[in-house]
C-alpha cells in the first residue's frame, strides 16, 4: 500500500484531481495513468442506451472488464441518466445551490452537450472503477460523483460539473 501511495505522489499532478465540496476525487485522466502504469488494457462487455422517440438516450448503461497483465480481471458498470445533472427545482424541489436553476419539468438535455455524452460518461465511470477495481483502491471516481445533489458530499456542497472530466 506504501507503494501505491508512493506511486499516487509521483504519477498524478493537481490536475488529475477535481474538489467537490470539502473532498478530492480522482479524474478519468488518473485512472488512465494508472491503466498505463501497471499496464492494465480494458474492454467494453456490455452497453445498452435507452433513448427516447427522437432517437436522444435518456439514459445508457456501459459495463467495462479491465485485465492486468498475470491474467487478473474486474468487472464493473455504471450508468449515466439524461436528468442526473439537474437541480431539484426541476423536480419541484428547493434549491439553495449558487447557480443558474433548472426549470421545473428540466428535462436534463441542456445539461449534455451532445447525445453522445451519455454512453460516454457511463463507460468512463466504469472504465474508472474497473480499474480501481483491479488496482485495489476502491475509490469513488469524480465522474461518479459528478452531478450529485447538495449533501451527497458529506455537507461540502454540490458536484461541480466539469465537461471536460465527463469526455
Amino acid at each position: 500500500w506504501d507503494e501505491y501511495q508512493t506511486l499516487t505522489q509521483r504519477l498524478l499532478n493537481a490536475t488529475d484531481y477535481q474538489r467537490m465540496g470539502s473532498k478530492q476525487f480522482k479524474k478519468k485522466s488518473a485512472w488512465r495513468k494508472y491503466a498505463r502504469a501497471f499496464n492494465i488494457s480494458d474492454r467494453v462487455s456490455y452497453e445498452h442506451v435507452e433513448r427516447d422517440g427522437a432517437g436522444f438516450p435518456l439514459w445508457a448503461r456501459v459495463r467495462v472488464e479491465a485485465t492486468a497483465p498475470n491474467g487478473r480481471t474486474a468487472e464493473a458498470d455504471h450508468e449515466c441518466h439524461l436528468n442526473e445533472r439537474c437541480c431539484p427545482v426541476a423536480q419541484g424541489e428547493d434549491c439553495t445551490k449558487k447557480h443558474d436553476h433548472c426549470r421545473q419539468g428540466c428535462t436534463g438535455r441542456l445539461h449534455w452537450s451532445h447525445p453522445g455524452d451519455l454512453p460516454a460518461t457511463a463507460t468512463t465511470r466504469a472504465k474508472n472503477r474497473a480499474i480501481s477495481d483491479l488496482i485495489g483502491a476502491g475509490e469513488v471516481s469524480a465522474e461518479e460523483m459528478d452531478g450529485q445533489r447538495e449533501g451527497a458530499l458529506g455537507g461540502g456542497g454540490p458536484a461541480a460539473t466539469n465537461a471536460a472530466a465527463t469526455q
